[in-house]
Order: structure tokens, then C-alpha cells, then sequence
């Protein structure tokens, strides 16, 4: 990845460090730029349809949908009717496919539900009670 020049008195940061994205904005800690309100804290009234609709959606990137659509139809995983038991241990590879799993309940035509369970390992590590009112603001059933 390219690093860019840095402002004076800075790091140089790499796009790849940042995400890709570049920053907007005042780049000054001075506390002089008024903070923005991320999209979950607007104002309901303000919201349109569509927003309201998709507040706290996660959208997953287009490529893991190409790759996990195709195993789907190759081995024609979900019918009409399934119900679906989604074992989630809350690290990226579980939490990335429930939000697959959601989005194709919206996209296709056949309807299947979709429950979450968490096993606990019994450990003193292990603590799954943050996923209990997240999987439950998605509207799921969690099982633990």
C-alpha cells in the first residue's frame, strides 16, 4: 500500500492502516470541529423509510455473498420452510454468516427462520452475555 505524506508533526499513515478510506474533514485534535452523530443516534423523525428500515442492518461485503450464494445453490442448502439453528460463538466467522443468513431472508423468495444458539465452552474467558441483546435487537430468538 502507498503511504502518503504526512502533515507536519504527524505520522504518515497507509490507506491499507485507515481501512481505505480517507479522512474527511479537520484533521486537528483541537476539539474545534463539531463531532457528527453516527447513524444510529439520528433523530427519528429525520430518518426516510428506507433508513428507518435498514437501521442497524450489516450489510456483508459483495464478494463473501458471491462465494457463500454460489455454495448455496450448488448444494441447494436452504428450502422453503427450513429452520435454521446458527451455532454463534460471537467471533467474525459465526457473526459473519448469521448477517449472510439475514440477508438472504430479505433477498429470496422462500421463507425459513433463523435461530441463534451459543454453547458455553465453561470457561472463565468466555463470556456470551453481549451477545444476548444483540442477537435479540436483530430480532432472533437466542438460545444459551
Amino acid at each position: 500500500a502507498a503511504t502518503e505524506s504526512a502533515p507536519a508533526g504527524g505520522d504518515a499513515i497507509s490507506e491499507s492502516e485507515r481501512g481505505g478510506a480517507k479522512r474527511n474533514g479537520p484533521t486537528s485534535q483541537s476539539g474545534s470541529a463539531k463531532p457528527q452523530k453516527p447513524p444510529e443516534e439520528e433523530d427519528e423523525s429525520k430518518m426516510s423509510n428506507k433508513k428507518r428500515k435498514n437501521k442497524g442492518r450489516i450489510k456483508p461485503p459483495p464478494k463473501m455473498m458471491r462465494f457463500i450464494t454460489q455454495a448455496m445453490i450448488q448444494w441447494d442448502m436452504v428450502q422453503e420452510g427450513d429452520r435454521l439453528l446458527l451455532g454463534l460463538s460471537g467471533g467474525k466467522d459465526s457473526l459473519s454468516l448469521l448477517h449472510a443468513l439475514l440477508e438472504f431472508q430479505r433477498r429470496l423468495p422462500i421463507k425459513f427462520e433463523i435461530e441463534v444458539c451459543t454453547i458455553d465452552p465453561m470457561t472463565p474467558s468466555f463470556d456470551p452475555s453481549p451477545l444476548i441483546p444483540y442477537v435479540e435487537g436483530l430480532g432472533l430468538k437466542y438460545h444459551y
